[in-house]
């Protein structure tokens, strides 16, 4: 049995009293040089102990046989050495440090014995010995500390800055790369830190300690795969609670699992869409490149962007300003629609008869103050209450050097969001670093900036949002547990979605043709007849579906022509035809990480035209099934759009209510299920057809 791991306590990490470098050399081609350099430059405080029983001294300072040797306090211990070295250097740790930082690999590699030695390291673990970092990690970097307890090729350059955005990456490469953008960018960090193979400490854990960190604002990660979804989202919950953004850049979604779909739903929403659902439901930011992780958690640590505002953005060029209001509405930011008190102070700065949004304010009433212009015209377009958040964009300009200044100290008096963009090459940089010194956040590409921004927007509706409560336990796992994996018999499908209040046409079973009949005619409607063989899964293709037949006699002869075919029925589902509608395609699709989401798109003819369905992570209130309704239907079908015909909308909310139920509480087992179609009618909206496969 695995030993439980107890709480970890990482502030030592970041605030060590001392460090210890163990397997250093003055080789700085080699990772122990590497690490004892940066770790003396940076200019920490503490006292740092290089340790190699080799040396007497490396760069300068004492250089100690071993941990035993050293009479002050370490808190950290770095292992720069072998694998078959380290249970005896964590046994002199022990007792000594909080946190062991292993750089290289925790065991030999292809060691036959691996398990225990494994083994060995979790007992000592549980039993209170020092945490371990790693391995196979770049380390830890305490910017407030200056302190650097890694290797990266970026650190010759210097620390990164102090800031507010704690990082965690399980990829060193990553790390590095954040630490280098971050140079051009601005961004300052509270605490970074490469987890590598993760055998101790993982994501969750620094995630932790950085929600608790008084300095971090806000928070990003790096991670390809996260063990513990649950905790992961909990965390993600208190950091929302806490006002503090988490960000996460995860590489390696999986699209392959949609190939081996047997529903329709499985087929079209992939493990991306499923996984992002998930992501959103819980306040977590996405990020898709290392620009994004670092730059966008920064602009989230400052200012809010009000739910309800729009974008206020200018440019000193005409052109330019025409181009930031493509690329805004192309990123799906609204535009602020700016008040007349407004407008006619925008007047008084440009020349512009009716100034509009984005501003030109390089038409200027005073020519040679464009500066004055320009930070009258954001200050202007501040104080709107219709603006949330200014965008400002520029390109090279003559005088531009001057603009670092004025532009910071607007920005650190403004108490709405403030985003820079100044697109250029070799001729701008001077400006990024005006722009840097005076505390802001540099962008030099527009897409960049446009995806922070529009993370900025959302992250404000999805940190008043919560989730929504977990519906009372109807049934157990024990509800499907004697049913074996694969396709679920239809009946049973129908039962269950019965169980959980999901409206279904009426329905019957006959085991001959001769009741069908009967069956169709106690029903005096139209019928759908249904062939039922044993793992068909797709009972068109096989000639097992007649509809829209009436009377018990063509029922019984459908019935019989059915029973000629292979495979052969053994049985006969008879049901109700729903009554006219549009048809929906309405499914439970599950990622194996993250669990189970719903799928709503559009079937029949509207399928092609109106694009991919609408996801949304299981359970849903009446809030997000509505919502996601508006997203499947943007163009309002359901209402009336083109054909004047109001359907039950309220109807299928409550449908998707119902399934999101049936799907939380069954996820253990459903790994998919097919209501298609749902048919939506003017009075109500049921299933019609039900296609289940269990896990």
């Amino acid at each position: 049995m695995t030993a439980k791991k107890p709480k970890p306590d990482l502030r030592p990490l970041f605030a060590p009293r001392g460090v210890a470098l163990v397997g250093v050399s003055e080789d700085q081609s080699r990772y122990g040089g590497r690490v004892l350099k940066y770790c003396i430059d940076g200019g920490y405080s503490g006292d740092i102990y290089p340790v190699n029983p080799k040396y007497q001294s490396a760069f300068g300072l004492r250089c100690y046989p071993d941990l035993s040797a050293i009479v002050g306090p370490v808190d950290v211990v770095v292992a720069l050495v072998g694998a078959e070295r380290l249970p005896a250097l964590y046994e002199a740790a022990t007792g000594r440090a909080a946190v062991m930082i292993v750089v290289g690999e925790l065991v030999p590699a292809n060691a036959p014995d691996s398990p225990a030695r494994l083994d060995w390291y979790r007992a000592r673990i549980a039993a209170g010995g020092p945490r371990l970092v790693g391995p196979m990690c770049m380390g830890a970097i305490s910017p407030p500390a200056r302190l650097s307890m890694s290797g990266s090729s970026t650190l010759p350059l210097g620390l990164p800055a102090v800031g507010p955005v704690g990082l965690v990456s399980q990829s060193g490469g990553i790390l590095s790369g954040v630490i280098d953008r971050s140079r051009d960018s601005g961004v300052g960090f509270s605490g970074m830190v490469s987890s590598g193979g993760e055998f101790d400490l993982d994501v969750c854990d620094f995630i932790e300690h950085y929600i608790a960190d008084s300095a971090t604002r806000a928070i990003a990660a790096y991670a390809e795969g996260i063990d513990d979804y649950e905790r992961f989202f909990a965390l993600a919950e208190r950091a929302r609670a806490a006002g503090k953004p988490l960000v996460l850049m995860k590489p390696g979604f999986s699209e392959a699992g949609q190939s081996a779909a047997l529903s329709h739903t499985g087929r079209v929403a992939g493990d991306r869409a499923i996984q992002a659902s998930a992501f959103r439901r819980h306040g977590v930011v996405l990020a898709t490149d290392i620009d994004d992780l670092h730059a966008t958690a920064a602009l989230l640590a400052g200012p809010r962007f009000p739910c309800g505002t729009g974008v206020g953005a200018a440019s000193l060029s005409g052109g330019y300003a025409v181009v930031l209001g493509d690329a805004l509405s192309d990123a799906g930011l609204p535009m602020a629609r700016l008040g007349e008190a407004t407008e006619a102070k925008l007047r008084e700065v440009v020349v512009q008869a009716r100034p509009s949004n984005p501003a030109d304010i390089g038409s200027r009433v005073n020519p040679g103050k464009e500066l004055d212009d320009l930070v009258n015209g954001l200050s202007i377009l501040h104080d709107d209450p219709a603006v949330g958040a200014l965008y400002y964009g520029e390109m090279a300009f003559l005088g531009m050097d001057r603009s670092a200044e004025p532009l910071s100290a607007f920005a650190r008096r403004a108490t709405k969001p403030v985003i820079v963009c100044w697109q250029g090459g070799p001729y701008t940089a001077r400006v990024h670093e005006g722009l840097r010194a005076g505390g802001m956040i540099a962008f030099d590409t527009p897409s960049t900036a446009m995806r922070a921004l529009k993370a900025l927007h959302d992250y404000g509706a999805m940190a008043e949002a919560r989730p929504p409560p977990i519906p009372a336990r109807k049934f157990g796992a024990e509800r499907l547990a004697h049913f074996p994996a694969g396709l679920l018999p239809e009946t049973e499908a129908y039962r269950l979605l019965v169980d959980y209040a999901v409206p279904v046409a009426r329905w019957a079973i006959a085991s001959s043709a001769a009741e069908a009949a009967r069956i169709a005619e106690d029903f005096g409607s139209a019928i759908a007849l249904k062939g039922q063989a044993a793992g068909t899964a797709h009972k068109t293709e096989h000639g097992l579906v007649a509809l829209g037949l009436k009377g018990g006699a063509e029922v019984e002869a459908a019935a019989r022509a059915m029973g000629v075919r292979a495979p052969a029925p053994e049985a006969f589902l008879v049901q109700e035809m729903a009554e006219p509608g549009i048809e929906m395609l309405v499914g439970i699709v599950t990622d194996s990480q993250v669990g189970p989401a719903l799928a709503l798109g559009f079937g029949g003819i509207y399928a092609e035209a109106m694009g991919p369905p609408a996801i949304e992570f299981a359970p849903l209130d009446r809030a997000l099934a509505d919502a996601m309704i508006a997203r499947a239907d943007a163009k309002g079908i359901l209402d009336g759009y083109r054909t004047g015909r109001k359907l039950a909308r309220a109807a299928l909310a409550e449908l998707l209510v119902a399934l999101g139920h049936l799907a939380h509480e069954q996820r253990a087992r459903i790994r998919e299920f097919d209501l298609n179609p749902v048919i939506v009618g003017a009075s109500r909206a049921v299933a019609v057809d039900a296609l289940a496969r269990l896990g």
